[in-house]
């Protein structure tokens, strides 16, 4: 789905739904440097804990999804790029009202994303 996002980007993997939220499984993009053996190697642009500032406005913008207790959120994940929102779930779904609701619910998000970007 296309969003027009102008904040961070955002992961949120279906885990962040059942003790919402969960921030173990709420992530953003940026570097991240491991030691590995006797060196330290710089990781760039792969998934980072958020940051406290963040997580009032991802928080607010998914309490939707946790009111409304579907488990299919809590098997999918989201992934907020620049310009584009992805839904993934690893089952088939065959319940065109379940498919309506997920769309409906991703619509509301990129709208609010686009009229207030995670900054």
């Amino acid at each position: 789905m296309q969003c027009a996002n102008k904040g961070i980007p955002v992961y949120i993997y279906g885990h962040f739904f059942k003790n919402f939220p969960n921030w173990k499984y709420a992530f953003t993009l940026g570097d991240r440097t491991e030691r590995v053996f006797i060196t330290n190697i710089t990781l760039q642009n792969v998934g980072i804990p958020l940051e406290e500032k963040y997580k009032i406005e991802v928080q607010g913008l998914f309490q939707e999804f946790a009111l409304l207790d579907a488990d299919v959120f809590k098997k999918g994940n989201i992934r907020i790029g620049q310009d584009t929102m992805r839904f993934t779930v690893h089952d088939i779904l065959k319940k065109l009202e379940v498919i309506r609701q997920i769309l409906s619910i991703l619509t509301g998000v990129a709208e609010r994303i686009e009229s207030a970007p995670i900054v």
